[in-house]
């Protein structure tokens, strides 16, 4: 009859303890988002920056919600105001990368900020 020998798998936990301090490198899947909404008076002046949290659905704002979110947000201080762009900033960036991008002496940064030419559109995050 053949003994039964013990496999030694410490090292599987030893490995996922070292690789913990990384997980914040590795990407998640999008579930909430900062808002912010400037306003602008008729003199080209920023009156206000307001900012809010919005939890995603699928990682994208609908149109439904887009819309109610503008409207709720158009009016402040009895002043109502018009949209005149949306924006979106949106880092996606692999860790290998990260190292890169700090010290490269370039305008890497500017493809994270789209101008979205149909704002009542779902905008996927």
């Amino acid at each position: 009859m053949e003994e039964e020998e013990d496999i030694d798998t410490s090292w599987i936990e030893e490995y996922k303890d070292s690789e913990k301090e990384y997980d914040v490198f590795y990407k998640d899947k999008c579930t909430r988002v900062k808002l912010f909404f400037m306003y602008v008076n008729k003199e080209n002046s920023i009156e206000c920056i307001k900012k809010e949290n919005y939890t995603l659905h699928d990682s994208s704002i609908s149109r439904e919600s887009l819309i109610n979110i503008i409207k709720k947000t158009q009016i402040l201080n009895t002043c109502k105001y018009k949209l005149i762009s949306l924006l979106k900033f949106n880092i996606s960036l692999d860790p290998v990368d990260i190292e890169d991008i700090l010290y490269a002496d370039n305008d890497y940064g500017k493809e994270f900020l789209q101008k979205e030419t149909n704002p009542l559109c779902p905008l996927q995050i």
